[in-house]
């Protein structure tokens, strides 16, 4: 989605800019530009962070610690079945 939205929006957002400076004088339509910008940039920030947010609540925890198992921590438990955090045993 987040992919979808930035390429999608982004190229949009190019057209309307060149439709804005055709049709309204040059401070009234740099204006609008900046309003539509920082509003794509907001979005496309606010779903990084849902993005980033989600990996972080369903990533699985270790049962000693409850330190969330991401990235290289999850590869190291799987790998060695213990946390690399605590050092519990993470994998039967």
């Amino acid at each position: 989605m987040l992919a979808i939205v930035s390429v999608g929006m982004g190229l949009g957002q190019l057209g309307l800019m060149r439709w804005i400076e055709g049709r309204f004088p040059r401070g009234t339509a740099v204006g609008i530009e900046a309003a539509v910008f920082l509003s794509y940039a907001g979005l496309v920030l606010w779903l990084l962070w849902r993005l980033q947010h989600h990996k972080h609540v369903g990533a699985p925890r270790c049962p000693q610690c409850g330190t969330a198992l991401e990235g290289a921590s999850e590869r190291i438990a799987a790998a060695t079945g213990r946390c690399d955090f605590c050092g519990g045993q993470v994998v039967a």
